[in-house]
């Protein structure tokens, strides 16, 4: 059973709750104890969303988010990936930040990550060959789960200081990972994981 859905779900509720408190509250208070001079302007805007009918509200909304605004593409191409565990919020978010090498490399071995759809005829095969540390296994599985992946099974060989741990999966439809650009997305994702762990281990 995937549980991704559920946790999604949670994540959304809390923040949900969590955003209305931050900004809500402190604008409630402003001006209910101050008085300044766009006092009344402010006033309006908090008290339009009562005022309005829920229609009306539901209309400017989609104006603004909607596919062919800024806010409406942002979400539709970069967070609406995020979200359905086609893109890596750690790696994105990173990427954005310092960019990090997708090769580790220890003793001449660079790590290399292979996805596999042929193998199977339900599953999505990822194959994961890089050194072995305490936790990878934990780190890999645990970045596939994020990214909205079921792990049905799993095999895992060791020889040495190399590891080969196999995964088969499936996306939380049930279905392989076809789209090129979300297996491009999981390559990077695991390949960032090994990075950071080798870096902080």
């Amino acid at each position: 059973m995937c549980l991704f859905p559920i946790f999604l779900s949670v994540k959304a509720a809390q923040a949900a709750t969590a955003i209305p408190i931050a900004v809500g509250v402190p604008l409630a208070h402003l001006p209910a104890r101050t008085d300044f001079p766009a006092k009344d302007i402010l006033d309006s805007i908090l008290t339009l969303p009562v005022i309005l009918p829920p229609t009306v509200l539901g209309y400017y909304l989609l104006v603004v988010i909607g596919n062919a605004s800024p806010i409406g593409r942002f979400i539709q191409e970069d967070l609406g990936k995020t979200l359905s565990g086609r893109f890596s919020f750690d790696y994105r978010l990173a990427k954005k930040t310092t960019p990090l090498p997708l090769q580790t490399k220890k003793r001449g071995r660079s790590s290399k990550v292979v996805i596999d759809n042929e193998s199977s005829d339900f599953y999505t095969v990822i194959e994961v060959y890089t050194n072995d540390r305490p936790g990878l296994l934990y780190s890999l599985a645990r970045t596939l789960f994020d990214m909205g992946l079921d792990i049905r099974s799993a095999k895992i060989s060791t020889k040495v200081d190399q590891v080969v741990d196999v995964f088969y999966v499936r996306d939380i439809y049930g279905q392989k990972i076809y789209h090129p650009e979300q297996c491009e997305e999981v390559k990077k994702a695991l390949l960032f994981k090994i990075e950071g762990d080798k870096k902080t281990g």
